[in-house]
């Protein structure tokens, strides 16, 4: 069997971002099973790493201004990465496979062309969901502050409803992140092959580790920003941390990549908290923190930081509702609070309560140890679509 990999970006530096790393696992774990064909559009210059089983092919590509999407019949998600020339690649590509994945939404304005292309005798088609956007933009909307704004989120947030809702619908099969996003994903394409298709983590497992009043008293909040959502998800815990005045009794940082640009405006507007971006060595930099954030107030989805925070063994306080899906016990495997005021609230007492903080990386540890294996992710996901292999 020979699969045809479609995504937006090579899954390698400098892309960095979670529907990145998970594109990246799926790839390279699928790739023992069958030979993998990655087609991508080339925006940066990646270095492709030589796997077996894995060929790399990229179509040059200039993203088009934000400003284009509003014209067009894609959501910006998509309508950006939409290229003739890749396409055209596509088409000749899908000659030689035995089963095609889209990878994402962002490539989905691709499957229509190409099921026309392909006709009645094509291999399947899966979409691999990485979010139930459907679900998502209402909570974007909500946390825009400009009418102008809202209204052109509005409009993008509809087009994103209908792709997905077309997209899922034309394939032969699709596969969510969570099972929460599968079970919406099967309402809006009854009777269609699904398939739950969460994460597994290939990175540093930490045998052990003790946080004490040794440790410093430091706040990890980590994740990729290169998303207008995500970013607005940053500003609005800082704004609430800045407000409480948390930055002055405690080390804040914020790690991740996709903050480049506005790095300085953000020392300015947020002074006292500690803009690092991006480390890369994790894992040594989270043995420096005693508690991570997570305050996604925006999206659903499987949040991979989450993975990174647990067998690293840095404890969570975070939000219920952005920790969905992920099968963690409120309580025990992080300190859950319902709402940001409340957060804010816990943050003080627990950041000065280190055996509570060790108790709950220890158990969220144990939790997810027996679980998050790639290659029967990997397994699981051959045999789906195998099942769904045409005659």
């Amino acid at each position: 069997m020979r699969y045809l990999w479609l995504t937006r970006a090579t899954p390698y530096p400098p892309h960095k971002s979670g529907d990145i790393a998970y594109a990246r696992g799926l790839i390279e774990n699928l790739a023992p099973l069958a030979p993998v064909q990655v087609l991508s559009l080339r925006t940066a210059e990646v270095r492709k790493p030589a796997i077996p089983g894995v060929a790399w092919n990229e179509v040059d590509h200039v993203l088009p201004s934000r400003q284009a999407s509003i014209a067009s019949r894609f959501p910006q998600v998509a309508s950006q990465n939409v290229s003739r020339p890749y396409l055209r690649q596509v088409r000749e590509a899908a000659a030689e496979a035995d089963a095609i994945v889209v990878d994402n939404l962002a490539m989905a304005w691709c499957i229509a062309p190409l099921l026309r292309h392909l006709g009645p005798k094509r291999p399947p088609v899966v979409l691999v969901n990485h979010n139930f956007e459907t679900a998502l933009r209402p909570g974007l909307r909500a946390g825009a502050s400009s009418p102008v704004l809202k209204a052109v989120l509005a409009w993008d947030g509809w087009k994103a409803a209908r792709l997905e809702r077309a997209a899922n619908r034309a394939v032969d099969g699709f596969t969510a992140i969570t099972e929460a996003d599968l079970a919406a994903l099967r309402d809006l394409a009854p009777g269609k092959p699904a398939h739950l298709l969460m994460p597994g983590y290939g990175g540093i497992r930490q045998t052990g580790r003790t946080i004490s009043a040794a440790t410093p008293r430091r706040v990890a909040i980590i994740g990729g920003r290169g998303t207008f959502y995500k970013k607005m998800i940053l500003s609005n815990l800082l704004r609430a941390l800045q407000a409480a005045g948390l930055q002055e009794r405690m080390t804040i940082d914020v790690v991740g990549g996709g903050l480049d640009g506005e790095m300085e405006q953000l020392r300015r507007e947020f002074p006292g908290f500690h803009f690092i971006g991006y480390v890369d060595d994790l894992a040594e930099y989270l043995g420096t923190a005693r508690l991570g954030i997570v305050a996604d107030t925006i999206g659903g989805g499987f949040k991979i930081r989450a993975l990174d925070h647990v067998f690293l063994r840095l404890p969570m306080l975070a939000l219920e509702a952005a920790l969905s899906g992920m099968r963690l016990r409120p309580g025990l495997d992080f300190v859950a609070a319902r709402d940001l005021d409340e957060l804010i609230a816990q943050l003080p007492g627990l950041i000065d309560d280190p055996a509570r903080l060790d108790a709950v990386q220890n158990a969220a540890f144990a939790r997810y140890a027996p679980m998050f294996d790639w290659a029967e992710r990997m397994r699981g996901f051959h045999d789906f679509v195998g099942g769904l292999r045409r005659p």
